[in-house]
């Protein structure tokens, strides 16, 4: 199967990004802020976190976010008709609960922070997985859904191209 003619282009994005790598800290010291305040409410909490969980996984408004995604399905990056989702590894709603009740940024959340360009099918695969405490890339091995590391150009999870 041909590449996606704008892999390539991915590739050197991905590695020379900066915007992503400022937005991931201003998201961060958001998350910080709020987490550990008593004068917002959870639910404002739920939704703050929430938003800037989506801008540190590399949805920047005004290009193509899901070009600055770390992770990359072998079908995203290979059927030029698909439709790509940005989508999230690790459930958001648990990482948001998790947030709140620590009230702070932890190590552990932040490696949770990531995301994933798929195809819509795929996503589709990864949202009917009923079991919700199969979470992260676990779900992408359940589906048999190929990940491969834009930054490291290495598979980290073995599935189907």
């Amino acid at each position: 199967m041909p590449l996606r003619k704008n892999v390539e282009n991915i590739k050197e994005l991905f590695d020379k990004s900066t915007i992503l790598k400022q937005q991931q800290k201003e998201s961060l010291e958001v998350m910080e802020f709020v987490a550990s305040s008593n004068n917002i409410s959870e639910k404002m909490k739920s939704k703050i976190l929430d938003l800037m969980i989506w801008n540190y996984t590399g949805a920047i408004k005004g290009t193509n976010g899901k070009c600055l995604v770390r992770y990359r399905s072998a079908f995203s990056m290979n059927d030029e008709k698909a439709e790509l989702v940005h989508e999230h590894v690790y459930q958001r709603k648990k990482l948001i609960s998790e947030i709140i009740e620590e009230r702070k940024i932890s190590k552990e959340n932040i490696s949770k922070m990531s995301a994933c360009v798929v195809t819509k099918d795929q996503h589709k695969k990864l949202n009917s997985i009923k079991d919700k405490n199969i979470d992260g890339w676990d779900r992408y091995k359940l589906k048999r859904i190929k990940v491969f590391d834009m930054e490291n150009r290495t598979v980290i999870v073995e599935g189907e191209n």
